[in-house]
């Protein structure tokens, strides 16, 4: 008899599951779908520890569709200043398929020398790593003109 497990279709029902900032995550995914279906999805929800011990959270929410994969990675963040307040940040990516050009898949098994070929393993962990190309990342800051020591005057001539 093979083992099987349910596994959920609904990818808000996941993200909700994960309890990290649920409405954020599922409003950035669902804006970044509009209106395509996710035909499969995973939901990674994990928490770190910076140098300071302190417990970060972050979660990663990839789709595919028809015709992208869209990933979707939030992080919370410390107050900047004393008294302030957390803030998280939140990054979509809409892949074209066609720009894929790798998908590795790692499986971690133990007791490798005791595997043996077909065989369902007592723990089996299952590791997916994208090499995704969707071309070159430019990012821009813009901020006002400004002159710090007052002397700067501007032509207007």
């Amino acid at each position: 008899m093979r083992k099987t497990r349910a596994v959920s279709t609904d990818w808000r029902l996941e993200i909700e599951r994960s309890g990290y900032y649920p409405a954020l995550v599922i409003d950035a995914v669902a804006t970044t779908l509009g209106e395509e279906d996710a035909e499969a999805f995973i939901v990674h929800h994990e928490a770190t520890f910076d140098p300071a011990m302190e417990m970060r959270r972050h979660i990663t929410v990839m789709l595919l569709t028809a015709t992208r994969l869209v990933v979707c990675h939030t992080d919370e963040h410390p107050p900047t200043e004393p008294g302030g307040t957390s803030h998280a940040s939140t990054t979509t990516d809409s892949i074209q398929l066609g720009n894929i050009q790798s998908v590795a898949l790692t499986r971690v098994v133990p007791n490798p020398a005791q595997y043996t070929p077909g065989s369902l393993p007592s723990e089996l962990v299952l590791s997916v790593n994208l090499s995704v190309n969707w071309g070159a990342v430019a990012p821009i800051d813009l901020e006002p003109a400004s002159c710090a020591d007052q002397t700067c005057e501007l032509d207007h001539g």
